[in-house]
């Protein structure tokens, strides 16, 4: 104040008031933003390939047995916190919505920053009987050799799971190969 008068802020004043202002109110939520994502983070990326399969003949009998092999990759690459575990799980293959092998995916963790393959083998031991309907148009699938298969991936107890508990993956079983690696989506489980 000069002589009783109030002297006003000069531009470069009032824009670092403004900024002081912005710097207050945003820098603790983008603190608060960093926290959250730090403790929840991101799921692992899931991949799945068919490095081999037998039994899956549907031109000898109505009851076929297959056994895949199956190579998991999980890309935990991207969580920097901490490491992603998984409850044993049943794996269940499907050819046009029928279940045709199934199997059990053993309890595993992912360390942080990693890349990590595991192998399951999924069988039907007993076989699985199809109609005629179905043997045919696997016949034919298999005759053009791209075979079109589900796999499903739940933990064993679902209603406990508090990460995603459904995986599901699109594989192809080309000109009698093994595959290559197809990518998974992970789903969460409501339960009332």
């Amino acid at each position: 104040m000069v002589d009783g008068c109030r002297k006003e802020p000069t531009a470069w004043e009032n824009l670092r008031i403004a900024a002081l202002l912005c710097l207050g109110i945003f820098g603790p939520l983008m603190v608060l933003a960093g926290v959250l994502y730090a403790i929840h983070g991101e799921d692992p990326d899931f991949s799945v390939q068919i490095t081999g399969v037998d039994g899956l003949d549907p031109l000898r009998s109505s009851v076929v047995s297959p056994a895949f092999n199956l190579t998991f990759e999980v890309d935990n690459r991207r969580e920097i916190t901490r490491r992603y575990c998984v409850d044993k799980s049943t794996a269940t293959v499907l050819y046009k919505n029928i279940d045709i092998a199934w199997g059990e995916v053993p309890a595993l963790c992912f360390e942080r920053w990693s890349r990590s393959k595991f192998n399951a083998s999924l069988s039907a031991r007993e076989g699985v009987l199809l109609s005629r309907q179905l043997l045919d148009l696997m016949a034919a699938d298999l005759h053009v050799r791209e075979l079109e298969l589900d796999l499903e991936i739940q933990p064993i107890r679902p209603e406990e799971a508090s990460r995603p508990c459904f995986i599901s993956c699109a594989l192809k079983l080309s000109n009698g190969e093994v595959g290559t690696p197809h990518p998974c989506n992970a789903h969460f489980c409501f339960y009332s």
